[in-house]
């Protein structure tokens, strides 16, 4: 048994397609983790830095959230100016896929459109149409005590991965009395709220539903902008720095912002490996060399399962192995506590059902069809499972979802408030798998009797192979 693993492991070991495997986990790290901890650190004399300490120990008061009146008024007055640059310039953004795409109306749906802003604003067709500069949709102004704000002026930030649009740290301008600014374009034009919070929330999603799936102007989205998510980058409160120093100990929140960078690229890339190893055996006969062995057939398939989680999961303990060294030093010198095995906690907790998952679910279908129709079959798996864009910013977890999202550094109480449904969710995920590996050993030992015959259509070859 063990003399089989470590052979198998060697196989793995020495496949071009686990090294590519490799770089696409690195490249993804990369990408949406990089060198998030130094930032952080960098910035640790920004408001908006976990790592801020103010003097006097006086935070940023905390978010209410749309339950508040005056948040609620913010929200639809943001929505509307947003509206209004859409309209003018005919160009209406959603995420379907969770990546931004811009759609424009045809002259039907701009007249739906004008209507649901006049009915908003009080505004005539001429006042609506007029073409400003709405720069404002673009821009952002966080609102803090003392009467000043954190302003990003037009032409900062970036989009991310999820098709966010988002401000690093060093982008945001403190001013103690926000004067003229891209703001005033709209201020100047008086906008009132004619319609109440209800009637304002049916017309966003009227128009939503025009626009597609995952428009800035859902209500998930809504909510994520406007609601209290911890995804915003406005100065850090008295509760996010308690949860960051004291419950996280620094390193869990950067375990989770880990997770959830290479969590997407999870729900795929396993399954590369594990049916490219099965089709390569397949064209050396291995599989049939294996029919004959003295070896249960859930003893074979549960060995090569193993060693395929194993050898995958290496690369994903390792990868953040920089990140905290980086966080340690910091906490050794600042004489922080640390979580020093908050890393490998989150990891098997959070991404090692999905490689269980991932993995099982390849292993079935590549022993099923010894093809690369099971390649097919697993892109369709991961555009249908991918989590929608309202779940990214943690917390917001259903029994049956593949990847679990916590695209930020903050939020540590929100997680802790759903943590049942959490565990529920891993629980079922992993049970899962353990179903899916044992229904593969019971179709490799149909076929390694001979009880089992599929017709696979081959789409290199123009002709059925029976297996």
């Amino acid at each position: 048994m063990r003399q089989l693993f470590a052979l198998e492991c060697r196989q793995i070991f020495t496949s071009i397609i686990y090294w590519l495997f490799i770089a696409a986990l690195i490249a993804v790290f990369w990408l949406n983790y990089g060198n998030i901890e130094q930032e952080e650190i960098r910035d640790a004399s920004q408001p908006t830095s976990l790592f801020y300490s103010p003097q006097g120990n006086v935070f940023a008061p905390e978010q209410k959230g749309l339950s508040d009146e005056g948040q609620q008024k913010k929200m639809m007055l943001g929505l509307t100016k947003k509206l209004l640059y859409c309209y003018r310039k005919n160009s209406y953004e959603y995420y379907p896929f969770g990546y931004i795409k811009e759609k424009s109306f045809a002259e039907a749906e701009q007249k739906t459109v004008l209507n649901y802003l006049q009915e908003i604003t009080n505004w005539k067709e001429e006042k609506i149409r007029e073409n400003k500069t709405a720069s404002s949709s673009n821009s952002e102004e966080i609102e803090i005590s003392g009467g000043g704000a954190y302003v990003a002026e037009p032409g900062t930030g970036k989009i991310n991965e999820d098709g966010q649009y988002v401000f690093s740290p060093n982008e945001w301008k403190y001013v103690d009395e926000p004067t003229a600014s891209s703001n005033d374009t709209e201020k100047s034009d008086d906008i009132t709220m004619h319609v109440s919070f209800t009637r304002f929330k049916e017309i966003m999603e009227k128009v939503s539903d025009m626009i597609g799936k995952n428009s800035y102007f859902s209500w998930p989205l809504i909510n994520l902008y406007y609601g209290v998510n911890d995804m915003d980058t406005s100065p850090v409160t008295r509760r996010q720095h308690e949860e960051f120093f004291s419950k996280d100990k620094i390193t869990g929140a950067f375990a989770r912002y880990y997770c959830d960078s290479i969590s997407l690229a999870i729900l795929l890339l396993p399954a590369f490996v594990v049916m490219a190893m099965i089709i390569k055996d397949k064209r050396h006969n291995v599989m049939d060399l294996a029919y004959t062995k003295n070896i249960s057939s859930c003893q074979y398939i549960f060995i090569r399962y193993l060693a395929y989680v194993f050898m995958m999961l290496i690369p994903i303990l390792l990868l953040p192995l920089k990140s905290f060294i980086i966080l340690a030093k910091y906490a050794y010198n600042t004489g922080n506590p640390i979580d020093i095995l908050a890393f490998p906690k989150y990891i098997m907790g959070w991404i090692l059902p999905t490689l269980l998952f991932v993995t099982a679910l390849g292993m079935l279908l590549a022993v099923i069809t010894r093809s690369y129709l099971s390649v097919l079959i697993m892109g369709i798996f991961w555009i249908l499972c991918r989590p929608s864009v309202g779940k990214i910013m943690g917390g917001n977890y259903e029994t049956f979802d593949f990847v679990i999202r916590h695209n930020t550094l903050k939020g540590y109480g929100r997680m802790m408030q759903e943590i049942p449904m959490l565990v529920l969710n891993r629980t079922v995920i992993a049970t899962a798998s353990l179903l899916i590996i044992l229904f593969t050993a019971w179709i490799y030992q149909r076929k390694r009797k001979g009880g089992l015959k599929i017709n696979v259509p081959e789409f290199i070859h123009p002709y059925k192979r029976e297996w």
